[in-house]
């Protein structure tokens, strides 16, 4: 594996998670698998300094604003409202840092276009895809009849309040 290369031919960090990167740095010296306690304090440093995002930081933030933005999304909406979050969608497709990524999106939106006629529809739509993400990195599928809960009202044990 190599570093990924960005446009402007510089290594490209967003394009590859930390744990990737340090292998890629450090190719010949053996490293243990980080504790959550480290992976916790790394991400603690990292926001506490303003280093510059790995894959896995912005991978977080952008599901964050997507899945934000559709739970606070009309539960109908306008024309223009669907067509501003087509364009959005459309936008994330186009310039997310991390290329296949950005390619794995704009081939989920060819093959399911997304649903922006209701709050309810973007947001089963959004958690749908990125399930198909989660699959495909090998983490679990999330419940998708809980996104409510998870981006706008908090969970029903009310650990958010």
């Amino acid at each position: 594996m190599q570093i990924p290369l960005g446009p402007d031919g510089k290594p490209c960090k967003p394009c590859v998670s930390f744990k990737d990167w340090t292998k890629l740095q450090k190719k010949n010296e053996i490293k243990k698998e980080p504790s959550s306690l480290e992976r916790i304090a790394k991400v603690t440093l990292a926001d506490k300094f303003g280093c510059p995002v790995d894959a896995d930081e912005l991978g977080r933030h952008t599901w964050t604003f997507l899945h934000t933005s559709a739970a606070y999304y009309p539960p109908a909406a306008s024309e223009s409202q669907q067509n501003q979050m087509r364009n959005l969608i459309n936008l994330v497709g186009t310039f997310y840092p991390c290329g296949d990524c950005a390619g794995h999106l704009r081939k989920y939106v060819k093959q399911y276009p997304p649903q922006v006629h209701s709050r309810s529809a973007l947001e089963l739509w959004l958690c749908q895809m990125h399930n198909e993400v989660n699959v495909r990195l090998g983490k679990d599928e999330f419940d998708c009849n809980k996104v409510g809960q998870r981006w706008r009202d908090g969970w029903n044990d009310k650990s958010c309040d």
